[in-house]
């Protein structure tokens, strides 16, 4: 029975190793096998057109992008299966539906057949009987007591009415005045509110931006500033081909542009000619850009970082948390009043 539990024992201790070499194996694979990558770009005659090439692990995986015509197309490779295609701008599938086809006036009468339309008939006047005809009112003096009593009923109305748009008025007026009366106090409290809260985005601001202005910041600012320069030495391109001819149409410019070209050129760009043109403005070029890109260097930086003490002292200034030094000193103080009491 103790015989075949340290078998099994034995088995699963040898699954463990297996299992950690492979992970051991596969951190040093992604860390030391570089991905590669490979671009070369040309115009001379036509338009611009690029070729793009990165790949890792000898080829298993890798992308390539093609521009031409102002349209790019990146595939994603496994061995020799594509797994996906992106093109750069993705029009879509545009149907070909055709406008439906515009009615004629006369599509109308066609549909309806050999039907002949009859035009409503007009209807007659109808003649009133003389019994119900307006009478006559006999001499002119009963209409002028229509119009007479006409005229006092809309003085009346007028009458009326006159006193209560007379209040309505005087009502807005009033309103009006007290508005204007109102008028400073508030337009000094809106002046408050707004400096008030332009002083809490101010507090806020300061309160998010203090950390960084700190002895501390300063630091890692520059720390990091080196560990940039450290990744742009390992992944800058190892090899430059063909040439570069350019013009801005201004000499100073272009000047600037060909001394910072010549700054950023690897060491194996001996094959590699600049012609800067001073007094015209042109861009014709063929060039091939190489290298290679180990994510080692990535995990030297982050290392570095973890194990650095200012970073730290930056976090907790940045979550705005007291340093360990100082809860330390607190505890200490503490625990002597509490000696001292109890001594007392």
């Amino acid at each position: 029975m103790l015989h075949i539990l340290l078998t099994i024992l034995k088995v699963i201790g040898i699954l463990v190793l297996v299992i950690l070499a492979l992970l051991v194996l596969l951190i040093l694979i992604v860390l030391f096998v570089p991905v590669r990558y490979r671009f070369h770009v040309r115009k001379e005659s036509g338009p611009l057109e690029a070729d793009g090439l990165v790949s890792w692990l000898l080829k298993m995986l890798r992308v390539t992008v093609r521009y031409r015509q102002k349209r790019a197309l990146a595939q994603i490779w496994v061995l020799w299966l594509r797994i996906k295609s992106i093109r750069i701008p993705d029009h879509g599938d545009q149907s070909d539906a055709k406008p439906a086809p515009k009615s004629s006036p006369g599509s109308n009468t066609s549909t309806a057949g050999s039907a002949k339309t009859v035009p409503d008939p007009i209807p007659e006047p109808v003649s009133k009987p003389a019994s119900e005809t307006e009478p006559d009112h006999g001499p002119d003096k009963a209409p002028e007591n229509r119009e007479d009593a006409e005229s006092v009923s809309s003085l009346r109305k007028i009458l009326e009415v006159l006193p209560q748009k007379a209040l309505n008025v005087l009502e807005k007026i009033c309103n009006l005045l007290l508005r204007l009366i109102d008028l400073p106090f508030d337009l000094y409290d809106m002046a408050d509110n707004t400096i008030d809260r332009v002083e809490k985005k101010i507090r806020a601001i300061r309160y998010k931006v203090e950390p960084f202005l700190s002895i501390e910041a300063d630091h890692m600012i520059r720390k990091m500033i080196g560990y940039l320069l450290y990744l742009i030495r390992g992944w800058k391109p190892r090899k430059v081909e063909g040439y570069l001819e350019f013009g801005t149409g201004q000499p100073d410019l272009t000047g600037k542009l060909a001394g910072l070209i010549c700054l950023l050129l690897p060491d194996g760009a001996d094959q590699f000619e600049l012609r800067p043109d001073f007094y015209e403005k042109r861009l014709l070029t063929d060039i091939v850009i190489s290298g290679r890109i180990r994510f080692y260097r990535l995990a030297v930086v982050g290392f570095r970082i973890l194990i650095d003490r200012e970073f730290w002292a930056l976090l907790r200034l940045i979550r705005h948390k007291p340093p360990k030094g100082k809860k330390r000193k607190r505890k200490s103080d503490s625990d002597n009043q509490t000696r001292r009491k109890n001594h007392g």
